[in-house]
């Protein structure tokens, strides 16, 4: 069984879900936590206290045994900007090279 981790990062908190089967239509949540950051560590989006964010973040893979890879992470910040764009086909190496514009 194939698992996904949705971490997500807000002022007040830390969100994890552990998702088995996350691409067929029966996806199963099999963890789930929410855990408290402290006032100031994370401000519009942008984190303000890294030691104090990523020391949580190890904590919290630790303790409950959170798989560390295929890890989805959602955060909002007013600096971060998403942009829907279409490109003719082209190589990889095309590609890579018209992302920055």
């Amino acid at each position: 069984m194939k698992t996904m981790v949705a971490l997500g990062l807000s002022s007040d908190a830390i969100r994890v879900a552990v998702i088995g089967n996350p691409y067929t239509p029966r996806p199963l949540i099999k963890q789930w936590h929410t855990f408290t950051l402290p006032a100031g560590a994370v401000v519009d989006g942008e984190v303000v206290d890294q030691p104090t964010v990523t020391g949580m973040m190890k904590q919290i893979v630790k303790r409950h045994r959170i798989p560390t890879s295929n890890v989805a992470m959602v955060y909002s910040s007013r600096r971060v900007l998403f942009r829907e764009a279409t490109f003719p086909e082209m190589g990889l190496d095309e590609l890579h090279a018209t992302l920055p514009f």
